[in-house]
């Protein structure tokens, strides 16, 4: 469900308990920080890199709802050498 926000607990304390909160609301809570994580790309090259064509590829199949004709997955494939898809 999550927490409250600032403000919400605010009112919430100063509605109940007739207090008010001193100080920044801050919540230590690990879901959270993940939640709020910013995701980092690493734009740095490979250590190793494929020598020539076809010595390493990447693939990756995804499963995808019917299509109008019926197929319901997709393959991709990566040359690294060349960078073709």
């Amino acid at each position: 469900m999550g927490h409250l926000g600032k403000e919400a607990l605010e009112r919430l304390m100063s509605n109940v308990y007739r207090v008010k909160i001193k100080g920044p609301v801050v919540f230590n809570c690990e879901a959270c920080s993940q939640a709020k994580a910013k995701k980092t790309i690493s734009r740095r090259q490979p250590a190793r890199i494929a020598p020539r064509p076809l010595w390493r590829i990447h693939f990756d199949l995804f499963h995808l709802e019917n299509a109008f004709n019926q197929m319901r997955y997709a393959l991709i494939i990566k040359d690294e050498f060349l960078g073709y898809i």
